[in-house]
């Protein structure tokens, strides 16, 4: 569709974006204004100018960009023609009747609540793209190439008529790897911390396809309130000097418990490995101790459960698990371990510590005494960490008091520093089991040892994939 009217040009762009977060027709207000609703070379970035509840309805984009988090957006009788949707989040949008899309690509995007209806794709690439409880439906494919993309979440799209006739999987060989994430930790989004954004960077990296567990639908399907009910009831019920806590719990039914468990399994099932990243302190009541220095919320519970359910499918079904800062705690209470609920000296911004083999494994023969071989070094950033080694555990590397470089030195804007307090800082599975928990974070890659951790992961995730019959699951 053309009119007459002139096109907008970026920077008065800009200034019309800053108003667009009411639900008034976008092309409307540029016949206004004397534009056309033709979009063309823009760079729509949400970042920078919220367009919350925008309706597009009409507009068509001609070698646009789409950046950021997008909610409650409407699309409608208009075109995406060579246009780059790259580093975006939409959530309860609507690409309704009429829209099309043509020669674009979807790449590092994440679709929640998302309804596609009766569109038309042709000559487009989905790379590293998630959708969660979106649905695609009454649309028409031609030459649509899907990569490293999940589309577990994905409804009302009978995939086995389309691939093969308008659709094409391309890297089906890759692993299929779980991360635990939050909306806006999404995809580089977060700063340097304790997110989501660098593991999926390193897994990409290494060729992994990467589904993000958005743990706010997690939330969104549970009534909080009552599984912090159901906690503490089956917790105040249960027998003294329980040795493991999270294993029993999960044993027990309750209406939210077993709504997390089963969300748990489906996610499992689909995956060849899991990544728990970093995250917040855990409820101290799941490892028999009172809350001392932990940094609680009742928010937390969701979470807590869904990974101890994900870390119990994963151990059942013998796949790799990583477990980084948070992940690699929670990870040792599932097993029975305890946790300090403070250390001093290891929550500094852009901390580096130095890292040292633990002198009582004989043989290093486990998924990561046999790569910490030597010192090494790791980004720093908690203050919690593995007291008591839960069962099946052992430790493989402590925070050690010397390294190669200087202390107060500098590597890639990491500061090391000697430390107050000594800790575990890697442990594994016993008898070769795939898990792999770090108090550090090797997603930094601070040196060559930190890059071989997450390529053992990923090695290990693709040695699962290769030797089990994967679900028909359409991960790609």
């Amino acid at each position: 569709m053309t009119d007459n009217l002139k096109l907008i040009d970026q920077a008065t762009w800009n200034s019309f974006a800053a108003n667009l977060n009411v639900p008034i027709p976008v092309g409307a207000l540029l016949h206004q204004a004397g534009y056309s609703s033709n979009l063309e070379n823009l760079h729509i970035n949400a970042n920078y100018w919220p367009m919350d509840y925008a309706d597009f309805s009409g507009v068509n984009f001609k070698q646009c960009q789409f950046t950021g988090a997008f909610s409650h957006l409407k699309f409608g009788a208009g075109t995406m023609f060579n246009t780059e949707v790259k580093h975006a989040y939409f959530s309860d949008t609507t690409f309704g009747a009429g829209m099309n899309f043509s020669q674009t690509n979807f790449s590092d995007t994440f679709f929640k609540n998302t309804t596609f209806d009766q569109n038309k794709f042709e000559e487009m690439h989905f790379s590293y793209t998630n959708f969660d409880n979106s649905i695609i439906k009454d649309s028409a494919f031609e030459s649509v190439f899907i990569s490293h993309s999940n589309l577990v979440g994905l409804l009302g799209l009978n995939l086995s008529q389309e691939i093969g006739k308008g659709i094409k999987l391309l890297d089906t060989d890759a692993p299929v790897i779980g991360l635990i994430s939050s909306p806006y930790e999404l995809i580089y989004g977060g700063e340097i911390g304790l997110t989501a954004d660098y593991p999926y960077a390193s897994l990409k990296q290494y060729g992994a396809t990467t589904v993000l567990l958005d743990m706010a639908s997690v939330r969104f399907k549970i009534d909080q309130t009552g599984l912090k009910k159901e906690i503490k009831s089956i917790l105040a019920s249960a027998p003294e000097g329980l040795d493991n806590i999270p294993q029993y719990l999960l044993a027990q039914q309750a209406d939210n418990l077993d709504k997390i468990k089963v969300m748990a399994k489906d996610y499992a099932q689909h995956l060849d490995a899991a990544w728990i990243p970093g995250g917040p302190d855990i409820h101290p009541e799941f490892y028999g101790q009172l809350n001392t220095a932990s940094y609680t919320h009742d928010n937390h519970y969701v979470r807590e459960i869904f990974e101890f359910a994900l870390i119990n499918e994963m151990v059942l079904h013998n796949k790799p698990l990583m477990g980084i800062c948070h992940g690699s705690q929670i990870t040792n209470v599932y097993f029975g371990g305890t946790l300090k609920q403070h250390v001093e000296g290891h929550y500094e911004n852009h901390l580096v510590i130095p890292i040292e083999m633990n002198m009582d494994i004989a043989m290093p023969t486990g998924v990561v005494s046999e790569i910490l071989l030597k010192p090494t070094i790791g980004a720093s950033n908690h203050h919690q960490a593995i007291d008591k080694l839960g069962n099946g555990l052992k430790a493989v590397a402590i925070s050690g008091s010397e390294c190669e470089s200087e202390s107060g030195s500098v590597i890639e804007n990491f500061i090391i520093e000697p430390l107050i307090e000594t800790v575990i800082e890697a442990a594994e599975g016993i008898n070769g089991k795939p898990i792999m928990l770090f108090q550090f974070h090797p997603e930094y890659a601070l040196d060559q040892t930190n890059r071989d951790i997450v390529q053992q992961f990923v090695h290990l995730a693709k040695q699962y994939h290769e030797t089990h019959d994967a679900m028909p699951h359409y991960f790609m």
